[in-house]
């Protein structure tokens, strides 16, 4: 298998499973991007610890990027827990889940991380909202 950037989706209620059906279907299966979906009963904290062990499981030696349907929903939240859970391994944060994004990124997974990044954010411009980059910010703008 050739190594490719993960990718997790995330979403409130089936979007993102039903975006990586899409997406399968057009580009054919892809190897090492899951999806997981928030159904109403469901809190925030198990979306946590289901979007953890689906983290543990992809192959992130290249890196992770999480991509969730909207900023400051339930599923943008747990992607920004994984992300400050784990500071010393390269994950991205997008807000915006879109198709025609995730093809484009289909056919890019095999760069280098930040080749890929750099990519999304080329190809999204204004689209799509970089959550790690602002999270940065405001932790340097507090140590001030």
């Amino acid at each position: 298998m050739k190594q490719e950037v993960a990718v997790i989706l995330a979403s409130h209620g089936n979007f993102a499973v039903e975006a990586l059906n899409s997406l399968e279907m057009i580009m054919g299966k892809q190897q090492n991007i899951q999806a997981i979906s928030l159904h109403p009963g469901e809190g925030l904290t198990d979306l946590i610890e289901r979007m953890d062990i689906i983290y543990q499981g992809l192959e992130k030696e290249h890196g992770t990027i999480i991509i969730s349907d909207i900023f400051g929903g339930s599923p943008s939240n747990a992607a920004t827990a994984l992300y400050l859970k784990y500071p010393d391994y390269p994950i991205a944060l997008f807000t915006g889940l879109n198709l025609g994004v995730l093809i484009e990124l289909a056919t890019i997974r095999d760069r280098e991380f930040n080749e890929v990044l750099q990519a999304i954010d080329n190809i999204c411009g204004q689209i799509w909202l970089r959550v790690d980059q602002n999270l940065h910010k405001g932790i340097e703008e507090e140590d001030l």
